[in-house]
């Protein structure tokens, strides 16, 4: 057998081998603004969860977690899903229309930053069909900058 039969065998046999791939749910996750005034200044902030969801796949819930601390965190809604608050921790469930394709979810954020707190910063993850929503798909960081208030004279 030549060495050229030999490697034309090889490279058709590795041609013919299929690897799987596959496709995972995916997520970033930013606030709308760096930066809010504070400290002790209630705010709306914007947060966007702009969905990936892979192949096959649908997003059914969302976990935000903010690190407040002294901070009050007083609601949130949620333009696509139903949120449930539980303390610094935000669940969002698509589970009655889940998100098949791209999607961006805004959460209308209540917050009051704390007196000594520099910045919040936060973890947002997702919950795909795929695993029935038990496993963690994919997460994302994000964070807001806290800012003395303007001075008017």
């Amino acid at each position: 057998m030549s060495i050229r039969y030999l490697m034309t065998l090889l490279l058709i046999l590795a041609m013919g081998v299929e690897e799987g791939v596959e496709a995972r749910s995916t997520l970033t996750a930013r606030f709308s603004e760096e930066g809010i005034a504070g400290p002790e200044v209630g705010h709306q902030v914007l947060l966007y969860l702009h969905f990936f969801p892979g192949d096959g796949e649908a997003i059914v819930d969302a976990r935000v977690r903010l690190d407040v601390d002294d901070s009050e965190l007083r609601g949130c809604r949620s333009t696509l899903g139903k949120v449930q608050q539980k303390g610094a921790e935000l669940e969002v469930s698509y589970r009655q229309k889940p998100l098949a394709h791209e999607s961006v979810d805004t959460l209308y954020i209540e917050l009051v930053p704390g007196k000594n707190r520099a910045a919040i910063r936060g973890t947002a993850e997702i919950f795909s069909s795929l695993d029935g929503g038990r496993e963690s798909a994919h997460s994302a960081a994000m964070g807001l900058a806290i800012r003395p208030p303007l001075e008017l004279e």
